[in-house]
């Protein structure tokens, strides 16, 4: 997770790596990933 330095601008940056395109994919649209999503 990168945290802006700008606090003007609070925002977060999640850098997430995968083995392949395919998991990826997998989270991408994923139940888990979207209840996440909701809850930010």
């Amino acid at each position: 997770m990168i945290r802006h330095w700008d606090h003007a601008h609070p925002e977060y940056v999640v850098v997430v790596k995968f083995d392949q395109y395919s998991n990826l994919k997998v989270w991408m649209e994923s139940d888990i990933r979207q209840e996440w999503i909701a809850r930010l």
